[in-house]
């Protein structure tokens, strides 16, 4: 025996420190894996409040009829600015949705982008609009909004045809 201690028996002490860090270590990982992981949720969530479905009927003069709806499930409210449909050549034409005494409109006069207001949208809210375009073949269609100050887009989505 030696300063109180008996030779030949190690201290538990440095194996219950290894296992103290190492179980710090692992806690302090999962928390900051968690919060990446809501934070990127939120993020790729980012326009999803919005959704948008349209279809497109060919007419005779080479254009379409066009359906779309506007559904807000964003917590408040939204201001449209444009619509955007995709052709399938890959280019894109700007639309823009106006408040008329008979409902909603599109329209895709590109001088009517200064004059018509954006259409505001509350929380919950759903808009329908329906156009005649000199537009053919389009195949996707996304919102331009504004929500809080910042712009957002929805994600593409598929124009059914008939």
């Amino acid at each position: 025996m030696r300063g109180g201690r008996i030779l030949g028996r190690k201290s538990l002490s440095n194996i219950i420190g290894a296992v103290i860090l190492i179980a710090a270590t692992i806690v302090g990982g999962l928390m900051v894996y968690s919060y990446f992981q809501r934070s990127m949720g939120a993020f790729m969530n980012m326009g999803n409040g919005v959704t948008v479905t349209a279809s497109a009927t060919p007419i005779g003069n080479g254009g379409e009829l066009v359906y779309i709806k506007v559904v807000n499930n964003e917590p408040q409210s939204i201001t449209l600015k444009e619509v955007v449909f995709v052709l399938s050549n890959g280019t894109s034409e700007d639309a823009y949705i106006e408040s008329g005494n008979n409902g909603y409109t599109i329209t895709t006069v590109a001088s009517t982008a200064t004059t018509t207001p954006p259409v505001p949208l509350g929380p919950s809210g759903q808009l329908v609009a329906v156009g005649t375009t000199n537009l053919s073949n389009i195949q996707d269609v996304y919102i331009v909004y504004e929500m809080g100050g910042q712009t957002y887009y929805t994600n593409p989505m598929s124009v059914t045809t008939g």
